[in-house]
């Protein structure tokens, strides 16, 4: 699957909880090498799906069943690539990782399964031609599982803990 999704126009105004990821590449990424790089990219990447296929929940973009399903299913592949991306060691500035990631490794590896999980849902729910009502409402669990895990394990912008 492409990234090309990515590029298309029509993006609007994220939920709330996901503005945070929408930081600059060069405010989020400077410094960032190997694995550290590669996961501050893919969380960029995931989050600018969240925000296109809330635009569309939004009336922001078009409700598109195909783009949707792209969408979500990008998060739920990439979602099981998260732990593999967080390797003891990488939470070091300019990471947003928390050190409680490696304290409660099961609880993170979790957290990114029931995101793929949700993703998954969510992709079979836009393929099967679901009304608009149900997946809003799956999306809306998608949302809350990325918020939850930024919750726990991620600096808040301005935070300088570790």
């Amino acid at each position: 699957m492409g990234h090309g999704f990515l590029r298309r126009g029509g993006f609007g105004l994220a939920l709330a909880m996901m503005v945070a990821v929408g930081s600059s590449p060069v405010q989020a990424h400077g410094g960032a090498m190997g694995v550290m790089k590669e996961r501050m990219e893919l969380m960029k990447e995931m989050g600018e799906a969240m925000k296109a296929m809330a635009a569309m929940f939004k009336g922001q973009a078009p409700y598109d069943h195909g783009v949707l399903a792209d969408r979500a299913g990008y998060l739920a592949e990439h979602a099981r690539r998260i732990p593999a991306m967080t390797p003891a060691g990488s939470g070091a500035p300019p990471s947003e990782a928390l050190g409680v990631i490696w304290e409660d490794w099961d609880g993170y590896v979790e957290g990114a399964e029931r995101l793929a999980a949700a993703g998954g849902d969510l992709v079979a729910l836009a393929r099967s031609g679901a009304d608009q009502r149900a997946t809003k409402r799956q999306f809306a669990k998608v949302s809350k599982t990325c918020g939850g895990c930024h919750k726990k394990y991620r600096r808040p912008e301005g935070d300088q803990r570790r």
